[in-house]
């Protein structure tokens, strides 16, 4: 076998949305590892300078003895704030880019699904529209619950509908409703634990509780994965997800 060199150091500027996946370790991927080491700064979102995010925390946790600079994304349910959040985030970034280094956003989960990472990717780019945006895909919680559970995510002649709840679960009635409604397409719910009572059972009424589950704080101390069903009552944690599969198989 001919030996492979390493690949060349990226030069920056340059700004990368990293995944870290859902919390356990070693479900970060060895490009994301080396991307952190390679970077000249390693940004987190988090509600404040003294706290550590689920994802400043995997990297830690995958890449060891690291350096991360926290910038405050606020979480709550303003529009307006979030979005001066964001854009205060951005100026931040662009301050290390303009630096010509390599910066790198480690995010939950994935870079490109749910996350802050395209929003602050765009203010960015509304400020140096030149600089290069590259990003590492990560495993989803839904995706490590469905290893875990045996859940069928994707079925041949199937669909499959990701819904991320958030606080408000009538804000995505209407498509719950008609996913539960078809037989052949199977249920993510990603985010919203408060609203996983109401969701279960709306699963009970169409005969579809039955294969169901949910998982919370995959990874990490604490987690918790059960049928839906164990959770008719109580309300989850907010990273919860759900997976209600198709009751079709091919």
């Amino acid at each position: 076998f001919a030996r492979t060199e390493p690949a060349p150091r990226r030069t920056g500027p340059l700004l990368v949305g990293v995944g870290m996946g859902p919390g356990a370790a070693d479900l970060v991927s060895p490009r994301a590892i080396e991307a952190i080491h390679q970077a000249d700064c390693v940004i987190a979102a988090s509600i404040g300078a003294d706290a550590i995010g689920r994802a400043e925390a995997i990297a830690r946790a995958a890449a060891g003895t690291i350096r991360v600079e926290r910038l405050t994304i606020d979480i709550a349910d303003r529009p307006e704030l979030r979005r001066k959040s964001i854009d205060d985030a951005a100026v931040r970034v662009v301050e290390h880019l303009d630096r010509a280094e390599i910066v790198v956003f480690v995010t939950l989960g994935d870079p490109g699904m749910f996350s802050v990472f395209p929003a602050l990717a765009a203010a960015v780019r509304s400020l140096r529209p030149l600089v290069p945006v590259q990003r590492i895909p990560g495993i989803m919680a839904f995706q490590e619950l469905a290893a875990r559970t045996a859940a069928v995510l994707g079925d041949e002649g199937g669909t499959v509908r990701i819904v991320a709840v958030g606080r408000d679960v009538a804000e995505h009635d209407d498509a719950i409703r008609d996913s539960v409604a078809r037989a052949n397409e199977t249920l993510v719910l990603y985010r919203g634990g408060r609203s996983v009572p109401a969701i279960v059972g709306r699963l009970a009424e169409a005969g579809r509780s039955d294969g169901a589950v949910v998982g919370e704080m995959l990874g990490l101390p604490g987690e918790q994965i059960g049928a839906a069903t164990d959770y008719a009552v109580d309300a989850a944690s907010y990273l919860a997800c759900l997976i209600a599969p198709s009751t079709r198989r091919t």
